[in-house]
């Protein structure tokens, strides 16, 4: 019963092994620069499989190097495409069959010219029109002051009482 129980434990670890050595993982680096040789730290690179089944990305770091590894050798075309805010994105056809580098230069993007947005906006102000009838109605022999006090908005005082010396008035 022991010697089944070895054999048929050696047979799966040998059956798993061929498994492990028929699967291969390539990996794809490179570094990224604008056409000045400056590292572009950030910008994200993406690959995809173009049938839509498969997709891995990254960004880059302070160098302005990536790394996609672990990529499967699932036959077929990729695309890399690598993108950074101000330049223009690229796009690379790639076929996974070895472990791959690229150095990747990103031209400068579409820059637009200066922009101005103006705002007008009304401030709601209270009017009122006196009539030379109204003034008469409710003049009963004041200053002006005291009949402006009876218009919305707005405050009168007098040392007086009758709008003779001091006189304030605020809106």
């Amino acid at each position: 019963m022991k010697n089944i129980f070895s054999i048929l434990l050696v047979f799966l670890f040998s059956l798993s092994s061929s498994f492990a050595q028929n699967t291969e993982n390539y990996s794809i680096s490179g570094t990224v620069k604008d056409k000045n040789g400056e590292n572009l730290v950030g910008a994200t690179v993406l690959l995809n499989f173009n049938n839509g089944s498969f997709s891995k990305g990254t960004i880059t770091n302070l160098n302005g190097e990536f790394s996609l590894s672990n990529l499967s050798s699932e036959v077929g075309e990729y695309t890399l495409k690598v993108s950074y805010i101000g330049y223009q994105t690229v796009e690379k056809t790639v076929t996974l069959n070895a472990n791959t580098v690229f150095d990747i230069v990103l031209e400068d993007g579409k820059t637009l010219s200066e922009i101005t947005i103006k705002s007008y906006r009304e401030y709601p102000v209270t009017l009122t029109e006196v009539s030379k009838e109204e003034l008469e109605k409710r003049n009963l022999g004041q200053d002006l002051p005291i009949l402006l006090k009876y218009t919305p908005s707005v405050v009168s005082t007098s040392d007086a009482g009758a709008g003779v010396g001091y006189t304030g008035m605020r809106v």
